[in-house]
């Protein structure tokens, strides 16, 4: 949870372990975003990306440009391709 100001621009990281878990268990993983606002907040998101990393040195990577997450509890999914 963090608060963002308007007209701010962020790139939030994210790191998520899950050490055994195969490439072939993550084919078309898919990401669910949405928003928690205090207000009548509009997020305008230019792209959202998740790369998944693996020990072979091979990535997946899922990600959605372009979009607006608008009012509390908006959401918005996508799948790796």
């Amino acid at each position: 949870m963090t608060t963002y100001n308007d007209d701010s621009h962020h790139i939030v990281p994210l790191v998520v372990e899950a050490p055994g878990t195969g490439k072939s268990e993550c084919y078309g993983f898919r990401v669910r975003m949405w928003i928690k606002t205090n207000g009548n907040d509009n997020w305008t998101i230019d792209v959202a990306r998740v790369t998944l990393y693996f020990s072979d040195g091979t990535t997946l990577v899922a990600e959605k440009f372009g979009f607006n997450l608008d009012g509390d509890g908006d959401t918005v999914e996508f799948a790796a391709l």
